[in-house]
């Protein structure tokens, strides 16, 4: 029997249902979750949390949810959130986690695509927004400031109460193809695709993981990151809950360098701009009990891994997609090889196409998208659309999305997110873009954290000059342009609500500037 037949045979039958409940059963007094109420840190055991959803649960069933209704999230990372989104599962309904950087008309599109009708939001200014993006009460709201979420509760502890076996059937009645999660990719060459999971496929995943890096219950995690983004709804939602760790909730990313010291997360992961941050800023507090680090979300700048692997810290890169639930490759910290995504995961096949493509095949492929036809061939490949190669030894170095890998004159690919890892790898540069596509030279539009009275052209100019020498020969940026804009995510055209670069319109708004930087007429020159 293959690996991945045998992972198929263990998950057969289950869903992750059957985990939260065996958790509560077996580790009825382990904390599930944790979060800080000021100064204070309160505590969620796993008896106590299946009690919360048991309530959660049939609150929601009273108000009118009701099997496959897709009902929508929109709040920040707080134990409601945890909460209602189990609840949503057990009444076998669908949770969408919606992105507060979404647009108005992306929220429009989303919500109507869905034909989302309940929402549960934070606070009334969330409402608000959401209602002016659909018709006139098109949507419900259940608002937790206002008191919506209490006597939601109320009146599922009410009807618990009364012993009569609903929420055990209900939940029970749950089956491992029902969808457990719409999840919106990037969308940086065109409209979102909202990507559609099952318990079966997550799960198979989390065993895959498993074997490759097993936890142990009470396993320290810290979510920070939106529970929309699809690597942090795998990291710190469904793996610990599969293996009975212990999350711990910080409100927003802007708060993590307050909260991983008083964490010290045992598991932690995020997205490279995250890992370049610190780097930047030399900060290693609350990392030092971490026995598995990773980055994801585009290729990491090798100075950065190499800094917190020599202090101790085994960061190693993933790769993979929303479309497989997280990573399908990843470094191990017993073997990290600095500057790959490391080898293929247990039960999972990788290989290159002809053109250099990455194609996967797994069990934890999704379902499909909501109303877009998937990548997957006749035998079963899903088509990446990441270009990358794979070592003799497995190991895979990913390269970038197909129209992020571009030539330049001499033929050479340039693999722009790497370099723009190295760009932004220090406090200055908060966000670069590389272009060159066809010409002799690489240029770079960048956008600086400091105000203008705090740096000058040749500040820049060193820092461009000391990722330059950290890159080959061709990789290497000429001449670079300071922009005085901010970018950030859901605040400006030219990020995704992930916080990726919108490439193409980022050249086309930005044509005549890039125009200049390749005749010498405008920015500066790197020394």
């Amino acid at each position: 029997m293959t690996e991945a037949a045998e992972i198929t045979e263990a998950v057969a039958g289950r869903t992750l249902l059957d985990a939260f409940h065996d958790n509560a059963r077996d580790h009825p007094d382990l904390p599930a979750l944790r979060w800080r109420d000021g100064a204070r840190w309160s505590t969620l055991g796993w008896r106590e949390y299946r009690a919360e959803v048991e309530a959660a649960t049939l609150g929601l069933v009273a108000a009118g949810v009701r099997p496959g209704d897709r009902v929508g999230l929109l709040m920040s990372n707080r134990p409601e959130l945890a909460v209602a989104d189990l609840a949503l599962l057990h009444a076998r309904a669908v949770p969408v986690c919606l992105f507060d950087s979404f647009t108005d008309a992306q929220l429009s599109t989303v919500l109507r695509t869905l034909g989302i009708a309940l929402v549960i939001v934070e606070d009334g200014a969330a409402g608000a927004r959401l209602a002016a993006a659909t018709t006139a009460g098109a949507l419900r709201f259940v608002v937790l400031e206002d008191g919506g979420w209490e006597r939601v509760m109320t009146a599922g502890r009410a009807a618990a109460e009364r012993g009569d076996g609903a929420f055990e059937r209900t939940w029970r009645a749950a089956q491992p193809d029902d969808v457990v999660s719409v999840n919106y990719t990037s969308g940086t060459t065109g409209a979102l695709k909202g990507v559609q999971h099952t318990h079966a496929n997550v799960l198979w995943h989390a065993e895959s993981f498993a074997r490759f890096r097993p936890v142990a219950p009470g396993t320290r995690f810290l979510s920070y990151l939106p529970r929309a983004h699809a690597t942090e709804r795998f990291v710190t939602t469904w793996y610990p809950l599969v293996r009975a760790g212990t999350v711990h909730l910080c409100p927003e990313p802007g708060r993590l360098p307050e909260y991983l010291p008083d964490v010290r997360p045992q598991f932690f992961g995020g997205v490279l701009r995250v890992w370049e941050k610190l780097y930047a800023a030399r900060a290693l507090a609350g990392l030092e009990e971490c026995e598995f680090a990773f980055s994801g979300g585009g290729a990491l700048a090798e100075p950065v891994q190499e800094y917190f692997v020599d202090a101790g810290v085994p960061l190693v890169e993933g790769w993979g997609q929303s479309e497989l639930v997280s990573a399908a490759t990843c470094g191990h910290p017993d073997r990290i090889r600095v500057g790959t995504a490391g080898r293929a995961l247990p039960g999972v096949e990788v290989r290159t196409a002809g053109d250099g493509e990455l194609l996967v095949r797994s069990g934890s492929q999704m379902l499909g998208y909501v109303d877009t036809p998937s990548h997957v061939d006749d035998d079963g490949w899903v088509h990446t659309g990441d270009l990358g190669a794979i070592d003799a030894g497995g190991y895979v170095r990913v390269h970038g999305r197909r129209e992020e890998v571009f030539p330049l004159a001499g033929g050479h690919p340039v693999p722009a997110t790497r370099v723009e890892s190295h760009l932004r790898a220090n406090l200055l540069v908060d966000q670069a873009c590389v272009v060159g596509e066809g010409q002799p030279d690489l240029h770079a539009l960048l956008v600086v954290a400091a105000p203008p009275d705090r740096w000058t052209a040749d500040d820049v100019a060193a820092t461009v000059a000391a990722a330059n020498e950290r890159l080959p020969a061709a990789e290497r940026v000429r001449r670079f342009a300071v922009l005085a804009e901010r970018w950030e995510p859901g605040r400006a055209e030219e990020l995704t609500h992930t916080g990726k670069l919108k490439r193409a319109l980022i050249e086309a708004k930005h044509a005549d500037l890039i125009a200049a930087l390749r005749r010498g007429d405008a920015g500066f020159a790197v020394p």
